[in-house]
């Protein structure tokens, strides 16, 4: 028995190969698998775009594939997981390399640790990603249009005017939205926070 349906369905529906349903697809579940990635790759965003569309390629390929044990976005998450673990071997293998060419002294070393800043200690490191993953579940869990402008705005950078010609509204729909969608956030974060 499938247990999610509806996630197969949207499937087939995009086997089918609408236009309209891959846009709305990639423009759901792109910023989605971005922020499940962006954590993972210690906030790296360039490489986080480049995995999250290798994940879209092949979540594409193989949507044949997709049976509904599980939610789409699930299936979808494990796809990019992969593409996160693959890239981390890669780039392992590439600093290795690396690290046996390079010719640093213990001297050296230990100048360069001591310069690091206090930022880089380990439990400022710890705060600030266990900070960034709570931002990014509560993205997560607010509604899809809430996100998106929260992202555009504190992410992207865009304006409202901006953001309005992308939403199709006008100006004080979308500052009103904006409104929305921060009350929306603060709340959740609190209770996230709370619950931790």
């Amino acid at each position: 028995m499938l247990k999610y349906k509806n996630d197969k369905k949207w499937a087939q529906k995009l086997l089918a190969g609408d236009d309209s349903d891959s846009k709305q697809f990639f423009d759901e579940f792109f910023p989605r698998l971005y922020r499940f990635a962006i954590n993972r790759m210690s906030g790296d965003h360039e490489a986080t775009r480049e995995i999250v569309q290798s994940t879209m390629t092949k979540i594409l390929l193989n949507l044949d594939k997709f049976r509904g044990d599980s939610t789409l976005f699930t299936w979808m998450c494990s796809i990019c997981n992969n593409e996160v673990l693959d890239f981390q071997h890669r780039q392992s293998r590439y600093r290795n390399a690396i690290v046996l060419e390079t010719n640093l002294n213990e001297h050296e070393k230990v100048e360069k640790a001591a310069s690091q800043s206090a930022a880089d200690r380990p439990e400022d490191v710890y705060g600030r990603d266990q900070k960034a993953l709570k931002i990014h579940q509560v993205l997560d869990n607010l509604p899809f249009q809430y996100g998106t402008v929260l992202e555009w705005k504190y992410i992207e950078g865009l304006s409202v005017k901006e953001m309005a010609d992308r939403l199709g509204l006008s100006p004080v729909a979308t500052q009103s939205t904006l409104f929305r969608a921060r009350m929306a956030f603060q709340e959740l974060y609190a209770e996230l926070d709370t619950g931790s």
